[in-house]
């Protein structure tokens, strides 16, 4: 019997690590084709409006790839945003879901300027239809955005998205609120990954099933 309650609470283990871990997943991707190009707009805030095709609406992680220019003064930053296209009706977006608040990126870029900023461990309920804005505002930006000389900062365009899909144009907030933007000669899409799970109450009923699963067993062997 104490051999049987063993197996019994091993297996248990497993099939709710299994679940725990196995329910977790990419819901958007696009960091495989970078366009050459970056959006250099200095210090505003700027993102891509994405849509998740997965059901998983618990992101654990976030992250986006940026350029600033090597040999920057150093106190440059940037912001992270993650919003609903819940404004003026559902047209603009809105909510504030995630906040990262604001970020040194003093030494966080390779020799070529390119880097990667990460928000893991979260867990931030997305919009039940899948469809989220992110932004990114940078700070510290010293000069004339597009100029030669200057310091130069920007998200990075990437086309096609591998997972979840994305619209050609941007959403830009330069103080006055948010409109789009159709950049010609380049599809307005960012680098970025997504991962998210099931929501808690679809966990549960997993682990749920695995609980009588579990107890069916020792049934079976009492």
């Amino acid at each position: 019997m104490i051999k049987s309650l063993r197996n019994t609470a091993a297996i248990l283990a497993g099939i709710t690590s299994f679940a725990t871990v196995a329910s977790a997943g990419i819901v958007y991707d696009n960091s495989t084709t970078y366009l050459g190009s970056f959006t250099d707009l200095g210090n505003v805030e700027a993102g891509d409006e994405i849509n998740i095709t997965s059901t998983a609406r618990t992101m654990t992680d976030f992250s986006f790839e940026y350029y600033l220019s090597p040999g920057s003064s150093g106190n440059e930053t940037a912001q992270l945003f993650i919003r609903a296209r819940d404004g003026s009706g559902g047209l603009t977006p809105g909510t504030i879901l995630y906040d990262s608040g604001t970020i040194p990126l003093a030494g966080l870029q390779t020799a070529q300027g390119f880097g990667t900023i990460s928000a893991t461990g979260t867990s931030v309920a997305l919009p039940a239809n899948g469809n989220l804005v992110w932004t990114v505002k940078f700070g510290g930006i010293e000069g004339t955005p597009g100029a030669v000389g200057g310091e130069h900062a920007g998200l990075l365009y990437y086309n096609p998205p591998t997972v979840g899909s994305s619209f050609d144009d941007y959403w830009l907030n330069n103080g006055s609120g948010f409109q789009l933007v159709d950049s010609s000669g380049i599809v307005d899409n960012f680098a970025a990954r997504v991962t998210a799970v099931p929501e808690p109450s679809t966990i549960a009923l997993i682990l749920a099933g695995a609980g009588a699963l579990g107890a069916a067993r020792l049934r079976r062997r009492s």
